[in-house]
């Protein structure tokens, strides 16, 4: 039998021992698994997760389905060379730190496997982990991993959320109008490759409605603040105000629904 083969056997092994009896081997099964970066082992260990009557059994699952997520991401990154070392001497060597001489059909063999695990670690990636990755990270200890996009999204809504506050005290007091005061002064956000996150995409939609309501609102006040302007009456704060005051609101709920997207 070859050095893979009887690692293959070894994952089908430890992938039974998920259902022993005993609640020790179950947990270091699941933590071998994780180790062994096979990825044939992901949708066993996610029913571990979910099922085992065990807490230090699902902790060792989450850990092993959080190894997965990190060995995804190196395989796509500039690290990727080192995953698949990593890889090839788990699956190859005979123990830990020395290397096992490789035949050429051994090497084939491998190289297949490891372009299926990837493809496998893919999905893991699209599929399991956005459902479980709160649960699996809150049980690893680690912080949430943040989406480019929805930090982007966040920023627009917190950048609208200041200028509206701002706004919002001159014209609740027209008559001590502060001229030259420093605006944010966001632009419109579009959320790239928008049909994977309608979700998002339609919140930055929302986000840039109020930034069009607020340019509308912020008129009165540039026209009082030029050279020519005529002062500010609370008459013509008034509207504007409303506006501000219906923008504020609008955040507020844009600011829950956006808590609620993963991301």
């Amino acid at each position: 039998m070859s050095d893979l083969d009887a690692f293959m056997v070894k994952v089908q092994q430890n992938i039974k021992l998920l259902s022993s009896p005993n609640a020790n081997v179950r947990r270091k099964a699941a933590a071998w698994l994780g180790e062994s970066g096979d990825p044939s082992a992901i949708t066993r260990l996610r029913q571990v997760y979910e099922e085992d009557p065990d807490a230090g059994v699902r902790r060792a699952a989450a850990y092993s389905l959080g190894m997965f997520r990190a060995l995804e991401q190196a395989m796509n990154s500039e690290d990727r060379d080192l995953a698949y070392e990593r890889l090839e001497d788990i699956a190859l060597r005979g123990k830990m730190g020395r290397r096992v001489p490789i035949r050429l059909g051994c090497l084939t063999r491998l190289l297949v496997a490891l372009l299926v695990s990837l493809a496998i670690l893919l999905a893991f990636n699209f599929v399991v982990w956005p459902q479980y990755q709160d649960q699996i990270l809150d049980i690893l200890g680690l912080e949430p991993l943040t989406d480019p996009a929805k930090t982007a999204v966040g920023d627009l809504l917190l950048a609208i959320r200041e200028d509206t506050t701002l706004l919002h005290d001159q014209y609740s007091d027209p008559a001590a109008l502060e001229c030259g005061l420093s605006f944010n002064n966001p632009i419109v956000y579009m959320v790239e490759n928008a049909d994977n996150q309608p979700e998002l995409a339609g919140i930055a939609n929302r986000l840039n409605e109020q930034l069009a309501l607020l340019a509308a609102a912020r008129a009165p006040y540039l026209q009082a603040c030029s050279p020519d302007g005529s002062p500010l009456t609370e008459a013509a704060a008034a509207a504007p105000l409303a506006s501000l005051e219906s923008i504020q609101a609008e955040l507020d709920a844009i600011e829950a629904d956006l808590a609620a997207v993963r991301g």
